[in-house]
This record gives C-alpha cells, sequence and structure tokens, in this order.
C-alpha cells in the first residue's frame, strides 16, 4: 500500500451510502444510494450492486468503509447496529468484512463512521497535535475524537459508543439501546428527537418537518428545543470531563437546518454547567459547525487506511 494505491472508501449510515475513489489523496467519483433496507442479504446485495455498477472493482486496491457502528473493528463485523436496516430483523453480528471480501475479492477494512469523520476532519486540516470532539447528528449520534492527533478508542479496537450513554430515565421503556432509560441518541439524533416531539404534538414527523414547522409556530416548539439544548450542554460537559477537549466539531444533516434552534442556547447552558469546574479545564472548548460534512468520512476511512496498511491483506 502506498498513496499510489486506489482505494474505494464507503460511508455506510442509516440513511444513504456513499461511496469515493481515493487516489493520490484526491477523493473523486463521489456516489450515493440511499441506504438498503430489510435483512443482512437484502443490505449486502443492494451495496455489492451499487459498488460493481459504479466502479471498476478490479481496479482496485484496497476497500476501506466508514459504518454506523456499534462496529468490531478487528474483525469487521457489525455489532447489531441500530440505525441500518428497516428494524424488522435484528441483524446480530453481521460479518461485513468477511462477506464483502469473499464477493469482490479484495482486502476489506471497517471502521466506525463517526470515528472516520473525525479522523477525516484531521486529515483535511493537518493539524498533527489536534485535541477536538466530533459530534454527527442525523439519524443517530456519533462521536469521534482525537487528542494530541490520535484517534481514541477503547480495548480490542473497539470505538467508544457515546451516543449510548444513558442521561436520565424514560416512561418508554423501549425507546432507546437502554431499557428504561433515555440516551445520548434518543435525546439528540435527528430521527429520535423529531420522533419524540412528534409523540407530544400528535403527529408523525422527521427531522426536515420539526424545523420547518418549528420556524413558523416558535411558540409551540420552543418549550422542546429548550430541552435539546439544555441535554446537549449536559453532553458537550460530561465529553469535556471526559476528553478536554480544544474544540468539538459538530456536523451531520440535522444540525444544518436546527442549529439556529438551540446552538446558541446549548453554548450558555454549556458555560454555565462547566462554571464550578474551570480550575481543571480553564479554556472554554471552542464550537465549529461543519459546513460540509459529507466527504470526512471518506475521507478518514481512506487514510486511515493508508495509515494501517499492516491490516490490509486478505
Amino acid at each position: 500500500m502506498s498513496v499510489e494505491s486506489k482505494i474505494l472508501s464507503i460511508d455506510i449510515g442509516g440513511t444513504k451510502i456513499r461511496a469515493g475513489l481515493f487516489y493520490n489523496n484526491n477523493l473523486e467519483s463521489v456516489k450515493s444510494i440511499p441506504t438498503p433496507q430489510g435483512t443482512t442479504s437484502e443490505f449486502l446485495g443492494g451495496l455489492v450492486s451499487f459498488l460493481q455498477n459504479s466502479y471498476d472493482i478490479k481496479a482496485i486496491d484496497l476497500v476501506s468503509i466508514a459504518s454506523a457502528g456499534p462496529v468490531d473493528t478487528q474483525n469487521g463485523v457489525l455489532l447489531n447496529p441500530a440505525n441500518i436496516g428497516d428494524g424488522s430483523e435484528s441483524w446480530g453480528f453481521f460479518e461485513l468484512k468477511q462477506n464483502l471480501q469473499a464477493i469482490l475479492d479484495k482486502p476489506v477494512l471497517v471502521e466506525n463512521d463517526a470515528a472516520m469523520t473525525a479522523y477525516g476532519y484531521f486529515f483535511e486540516n493537518q493539524k498533527q497535535n489536534s485535541n477536538f470532539v466530533m459530534m454527527t447528528l442525523g439519524t443517530g449520534v456519533g462521536v469521534g475524537t482525537i487528542i494530541y492527533g490520535k484517534l481514541q478508542k477503547s480495548a480490542k479496537g473497539m470505538h467508544p459508543e457515546l451516543g449510548h450513554l444513558v442521561l436520565r430515565e424514560s416512561h418508554e421503556e423501549n425507546l432507546g439501546q437502554v431499557k428504561g432509560y433515555e440516551t445520548v441518541e434518543t435525546c439528540l439524533s435527528g430521527f429520535h428527537f423529531s420522533r419524540r416531539v412528534g409523540q407530544e404534538t400528535k403527529q408523525k414527523l422527521n427531522g426536515e418537518d420539526l424545523i420547518a414547522l418549528s420556524s413558523k409556530d416558535p411558540q409551540t416548539y420552543t418549550p422542546f428545543w429548550e430541552q435539546y439544548a439544555k441535554d446537549m450542554a449536559a453532553f458537550w460537559c460530561n465529553l469535556t470531563h471526559i476528553y478536554y477537549p480544544e474544540k468539538f466539531v459538530l456536523g451531520g444533516g440535522f444540525i444544518k437546518g436546527a442549529q439556529e434552534f438551540f446552538l446558541s442556547k446549548s453554548v450558555d447552558y454549556y458555560k454555565r454547567y462547566l462554571q464550578k469546574s474551570q480550575h481543571s479545564n480553564p479554556s472554554l472548548p471552542a464550537i465549529e459547525v461543519v459546513k460540509n460534512l459529507d466527504e470526512l468520512p471518506l475521507l478518514g476511512a481512506a487514510a486511515w487506511a493508508l495509515k494501517n496498511q499492516k491490516n490490509t491483506s486478505l
């Protein structure tokens, strides 16, 4: 493997799959499809068909995937991902790497999408001692962290699933990943937050619906965004005590339209929550919203593959 290697970089999310060719530090031929729904077999068939119809697989040296998690990155296994598929079947342990290698006859790496988004931001900005937390808000909540230029991981190469952390008790036992409790993801993802607001206002809402209605009728929807702002600030506070980052980088489909309803309030609450602990982190982390997030996981997956050449053989 070298910078001249051709890498097929893939970003698998709950809503869409994007792919692009990475060659000589450039990303090109980026294409996308809606994420195939249904069983693991239907998902895999749709993914393979997309790749084979879009790219010359024979000319590819490596396939590098940034996938919604949880992910066993050492073995390339998706661990019953919460935001992929239509919910009609529990995926269990899906061996994505093994299945895709067998079909494409190419080495495959599988990493967490939030981790690769963070690594893509790091790669694009080329700041070797960066300390930041990347948050993506969309179907789920992804968190990737770079400290002193190194991607932070858990034991066995696992990615910290910080979106599954508990925030409070829930009246809906089956709302999220932890029975009887609301997690960061069920409180802050566009999918779950819009669903909750819809239930309380007796409507069926998605993120776009909620954003449009919030602009038209702020009196009705401001209280919901107020709670959202508090939850976001609380999560930032927790992450600050874990990582002490210099910056939070926010991106994803939901934040593009929603930031006007919560971001400034979240910053105010965040400052208030941290007042008593500023002795341990005197500089308040900056908050940055990334305008174009789509290419970052593709760049990150490709750059990560180049960095981890020893793991790229069949």
